[in-house]
């Protein structure tokens, strides 16, 4: 009976592995309850799960899915962040390790590869999809917008002349 159980953790374990583009290990000593619930709310908010499976299972999951992964990041307490969509996740995660000394980052899984603590904290300084989008309209819009003021001043010099040409008169 406890193989069958352990058998089926492993399965749910690299399926979720599988659905994910980024998977996040958490070191999570003294970390309070309440604090615990604060960050599974901003990990959902984020479209992530937040899980704690036992190390040994996470390493057989990740064996099976011929993903090599360090054997040092599966030690102690290790909480395993999911996620589909990968930067939200990270800047949630990154957040909430800035507030709170109890939880760290010990690295994870990025499409497929290994990937340390330092390169989660550079995943989750990166810009977000609206951030991006909204630069690529600026500077689509820039080019345009110096034609129109360059192909206005000639006509903006006319008007002046003759505004001073009718000043003069009167």
């Amino acid at each position: 009976m406890v193989k069958e159980s352990k058998k089926a953790a492993v399965a749910e374990i690299k399926q979720k592995i599988a659905d994910s583009e980024l998977v996040m290990f958490s070191q999570y000593s003294k970390l309070t309850v309440a604090d615990d619930r604060e960050l599974r709310r901003s990990l959902r908010g984020a479209k992530a799960e937040y899980c704690v499976y036992k190390n040994t299972l996470v390493s057989i999951a990740f064996k099976d899915l011929n993903i090599p992964v360090d054997e040092k990041q599966l030690t102690g307490p290790t909480a395993y962040i999911f996620a589909k969509e990968p930067l939200a996740p990270a800047k949630a995660l990154a957040a909430f390790c800035k507030g709170h000394e109890s939880v760290t980052v010990k690295g994870g899984v990025f499409q497929k590869q290994i990937i340390g603590a330092a390169q989660v904290q550079e995943l989750a300084a990166l810009p977000g999809r609206e951030e991006l989008l909204s630069k690529l309209v600026y500077l689509l819009q820039s080019p345009i917008s110096g034609l129109v003021n360059v192909l206005q001043g000639p006509i903006r010099k006319l008007v002046y002349g003759l505004n001073a040409v009718a000043e003069k008169k009167q």
